[in-house]
């Protein structure tokens, strides 16, 4: 891990240049992959600020506060960053295992559990002609086809009905009306 201190507008001390070195340092056990530290201290008549990137295989963290003081700067940055790190360490420990669990995400196993029943495919479309006619004169149409069901306009009420014929030889009689 290379560290590397710059200076604006001032020259830093020796015992700065140290305390800042140990606090980077210190930085190693929240994420052991970082790979550069640039730290630029700067001072501006009674303004100290410092900023800190550090740069890991992942991407690059940055932290910079100001304050009167250069000491209580260094360590405010430092404490930003170890939350930064700590935070960056978590992600990649819940990537590598897969992820945090969602309660609301769907899984295999979910799906599994709840069967999900697809739609069956329309086989073939027929067309049907409505007739006007009597309720008699289509259960004699219903009698003559092959099929069980018949559809057609009832003269008397101008309503479209249906006439089924069940397994046991009944007929019933749907009457259909549009909704308004």
């Amino acid at each position: 891990m290379e560290i590397r201190v710059t200076s604006r507008h001032t020259e830093i001390s020796d015992e700065i240049r140290k305390y800042l070195e140990n606090k980077v340092k210190k930085l190693e056990k929240y994420f052991s992959r970082i790979v550069e530290i640039h730290a630029i201290l700067d001072k501006e008549k009674y303004r100290c600020s410092v900023e800190v990137a550090i740069q890991t295989n992942t991407g690059k963290i940055v932290a910079q506060h100001e304050n009167q003081d250069m000491l209580s700067s260094i360590d405010l940055v430092i404490n930003k960053l170890e939350r930064q790190l700590k935070k960056l360490k978590e992600k990649r420990r819940d990537l590598k295992r897969g992820g945090k669990e969602d309660k609301y995400l769907i899984t295999p196993e979910v799906l599994a559990d709840q069967t999900v029943k697809q739609l069956p495919k329309i086989s073939d479309v027929n067309k049907i002609f409505l007739e006007k006619m009597t309720i008699d004169d289509a259960v004699l149409k219903l009698n003559s086809v092959k099929r069980n069901l018949f559809v057609f306009l009832n003269s008397s009420t101008e309503n479209i009905n249906l006439l089924h014929k069940n397994q046991d030889g009944s007929i019933s009689l749907t009457i259909l009306e549009i909704k308004k």
